[in-house]
């Protein structure tokens, strides 16, 4: 996921079997939990909520989440904000990866806002003043530009990391990583 780092709990793992090859594959929030249930891969850093049904999930930690907006943003020379302060905005993602904004809003069935996949994707639609995002604070840092700005959020809470895999998997291999993530992965 964007934002997130593996590189240490990868190595450790392929130090421990050098013979072992291991590659790493980036997801989104939409494929997530998908690349596990199709076979891509034995196990994946998820920023929850996710579907967790047929997956064992374990929690890694929690990181604050953070509003990015244009630089010319009337909110964007504060250095902390409400969820109540984006009123009114537009959000650039399903409200699905930020659940509090429908409860903000009131909507019983609000029309879904225009999506881009990919981080960069909304980021460029933040910059062109198409509206706002709400994001993890490492994938804020990852992805600074000088014509967004990220603020927190004060009374949002965190986004949640965990790892998962398919529940019905007994490797060895599996619990050895999850045992290193948790060791190795932090937030930032």
């Amino acid at each position: 996921m964007p934002g997130l780092i593996v590189t240490g709990a990868v190595r450790a793992l392929t130090a421990a079997h050098p013979q072992m090859a291991v590659d790493v594959l980036r997801t989104s929030w939409a494929d997530q939990v998908e690349v596990l249930r199709d076979g891509r891969a034995d196990v994946s850093c998820v920023r929850l909520p996710i579907d967790q049904r047929g997956l064992k999930v374990t929690a890694l930690f929690d990181e604050p989440r953070v509003a990015v907006l244009p630089t010319g943003h009337r909110l964007a020379c504060k250095s902390e904000l409400h969820l109540s302060d984006l009123a009114g905005e537009t959000l650039l993602q399903p409200y699905g990866a930020v659940p509090e904004w429908q409860a903000m809003t009131g909507d019983t069935a609000p029309s879904e806002p225009p999506a881009a996949l990919a981080v960069e994707e909304k980021l460029e639609h933040v910059a062109a003043e198409r509206g706002v995002v709400v994001l993890p604070q490492s994938t804020a840092g990852f992805y600074h530009r000088p014509d967004i700005t990220a603020i927190a959020i004060a009374d949002i809470g965190p986004s949640r990391v965990a790892l998962a895999w398919d529940a019905t998997r007994r490797s060895r291999l599996i619990s050895e990583f999850a045992d290193l993530a948790a060791t190795h992965l932090r937030a930032p």
